[in-house]
């Protein structure tokens, strides 16, 4: 039942970076919310790690990568996992991302050259293949670079789903360079 779990860090400073790790083989699961193959609850910068052969599973607010992401950057970062949300908000890279206050020069949150493989999502509503929900449009620029290679479902037939963000669909025309393939 815990919150903010991963499969390094379970919650972060906004002055802690993850650069240069991994898991092999994970199994992160929760009861709780913000799950993620690395960190559960981010609040600074994930650089080139990886997610191989995982597991990640919580209520809400599950990523690939960070259940919950608040500002910084997701970048060079791979992720290969089965990702799953019994309620709201699954993510290949990231699970929520909380950018309400982003603007280009405060609280900003990026995510670039990252690649998600062969990766399934799934939630109640609110799945996709890079980001399961936003509290808004991301901002131009910001998302660049991205390929997503996933099979992206809802448990509910009328939940929210994109390849790209899954409760707003705009965020695939503010991703630049975004390439998506179907995993099957």
């Amino acid at each position: 039942n815990s919150n903010n779990v991963g499969g390094l860090v379970g919650n972060s400073s906004y002055n802690y970076s993850l650069t240069q790790s991994g898991t092999t083989n994970v199994t992160v699961k929760s009861l709780g919310s913000n799950v993620g193959g690395l960190r559960g609850n981010q609040g600074s910068s994930i650089t080139y790690c990886f997610v191989y052969n995982g597991i990640v599973e919580g209520k809400t607010n599950v990523g690939g990568a960070a259940g919950k992401f608040i500002q910084g950057s997701i970048a060079h970062t791979s992720i290969n996992a089965q990702v799953k949300a019994i309620g709201n908000n699954a993510g290949g890279l990231a699970g929520y991302i909380n950018n309400q206050y982003t603007t280009n020069a405060n609280y900003v949150s990026k995510g670039y050259n990252n690649m998600v493989l062969n990766t399934t999502v799934e939630a109640e509503t609110n799945a996709g293949g890079l980001i399961g929900a936003t509290d808004k449009e991301l901002y131009p620029g910001h998302y660049y670079n991205n390929l997503v290679v996933a099979d992206v479902s809802t448990t509910n037939a009328n939940g929210n789903i994109s390849i790209s963000s899954g409760n707003n669909p705009i965020n695939t025309t503010l991703i630049n360079n975004f390439r998506t393939y179907r995993k099957s």
